[in-house]
């Protein structure tokens, strides 16, 4: 009968080892420091039975470090995501800021305008599908915007204003199929008309007579009495040519369009060519309204 008392006893001292290893482990990973040097003591009377238990006690405390400390690196590292977060933030807005401020000061001096009063204004909405060829602007008839007036960027005409009112207009895209200005080539002073034909496509410049169009020709506003736009502003550069007078009274196979004189004695072809635009139609942010109206 002494047996079984003995065996229990003996579980009993194992149990308890264990145990206390396990606290003394569990305060070493807390770094409890009022009982560091009872600790080293303990551990050092029970490294033979925490060798012989490591298999029980390894994984409990590295399970207690691990639960212990997920919570503070997780608050760590969402402390500095957060705070990267705001970096690339303000990163992002000064970049914003500056590229505002770099188009705003693009069309704040419109050279090619000459003494024409101008106002500056902000593109606060594009067309709404892709059958309209209209921007609204943040400015109207408050600050002496116009009907028909010429509204422009530093690289050249953009449309005109449609309609305006106190805080805001609407400006006709020169893209539109409606729009139509005159034209004049600047190499040759040749006048013709510039049309816009769509999304996507280049305006057409058409140019009655017998001066030839040639490839990177520019073509600015005619400005001619009664014009709605003011002379000399910059279009675009001629491209694709697509039919000449042939110099004989005859006209090519592919041109268009031709006129007769009364007598019908002499034809006279009508060239046509498309227009490279100067402004970017698709990266409107600021535009110029040239405060002018032509001589009535």
């Amino acid at each position: 009968m002494a047996a079984p008392r003995r065996t229990s006893r003996a579980r009993f001292v194992l149990a308890l080892l264990v145990l206390t290893a396990v606290t003394l482990l569990t305060l070493d990973v807390r770094s409890f420091g009022p009982i560091d040097a009872a600790r080293r003591a303990a551990l050092a009377v029970l490294a033979p039975v925490r060798g012989a238990v490591g298999w029980v006690i390894d994984p409990a405390v590295d399970a207690w470090n691990g639960a212990w400390g997920y919570d503070e690196l997780r608050a760590e590292n969402d402390e500095l995501r957060a705070r990267l977060d705001e970096l690339v933030g303000a990163d992002a807005r000064e970049a914003s800021a500056l590229e505002t401020v770099r188009r705003f000061l693009e069309q704040a001096d419109v050279t090619y305008a000459g003494d024409i009063p101008q106002v500056v204004t902000r593109v606060v909405s594009g067309p709404v599908s892709s059958f309209e060829y209209t921007v609204t602007i943040d400015k109207g008839t408050e600050s002496g915007i116009r009907e028909g007036m010429a509204a422009v960027t530093a690289a050249g005409l953009v449309g005109r204003v449609e309609r305006a009112t106190d805080g805001q207009a609407i400006v006709q895209l020169i893209s539109d199929p409606r729009f139509g200005v005159g034209a004049r080539v600047v190499s040759s002073q040749a006048l013709g008309l510039v049309e816009g034909r769509g999304r996507d496509r280049d305006p057409r410049l058409e140019v009655p007579g017998d001066e030839p169009l040639a490839e990177g020709d520019l073509v600015e506003t005619s400005g001619l009495d009664r014009s709605l736009y003011p002379p000399n502003v910059p279009i675009g550069r001629v491209v694709d040519v697509s039919n000449r007078a042939t110099g004989d009274g005859a006209v090519d196979d592919d041109a268009d369009s031709t006129t007769s004189s009364t007598l019908g004695l002499q034809v006279v072809a009508t060239q046509q060519a498309s227009v490279d635009l100067h402004a970017d139609l698709g990266r409107l942010s600021f535009l110029t309204v040239l405060l002018w109206e032509p001589a009535r």
